[in-house]
């Protein structure tokens, strides 16, 4: 014999489906505010020039001082001041070739340039 579901219980039900999708409009409404400002990290890092200004890692660095004394005809030393400029220029394929680059290399280079609004190639 089946169950014959009442009015009340259709109304408590339909409550509660009602109060999970106000639920989840809050939560996506979070998390586009939050993503906003995400996108707006590096509107507040235009007053840096150099990498060592950012929270790159030494490892990080000397991949980049790699990267760039490969594949351009700069001589620099691990000790330098890098220009952000550089990374602007930055292909991942070509860093990810670079000895000791690895996946969180590359993502803490992506997350860096995420934050000063620089896109990789």
């Amino acid at each position: 014999m089946e169950k014959q579901i009442t009015h009340q219980e259709y109304k408590e039900a339909l409550l509660i489906v009602n109060l999970y999708k106000n639920q989840l409009e809050n939560h996506l409404n979070q998390v586009k505010k939050e993503n906003e400002s995400i996108k707006n990290i590096g509107l507040e890092n235009n007053n840096i020039k150099y990498l060592h200004q950012t929270n790159c890692s030494v490892g990080l660095h000397n991949r980049i001082v790699d990267y760039i004394n490969y594949y351009t005809d700069s001589n620099y030393r691990h000790s330098d001041s890098i220009s952000i400029d550089y990374l602007k220029d930055f292909n991942k394929r070509k860093f990810i070739q670079i000895r000791f680059v690895g996946k969180k290399t590359l993502k803490e280079l992506e997350l860096i340039c995420l934050s000063l609004n620089i896109e990789l190639l």
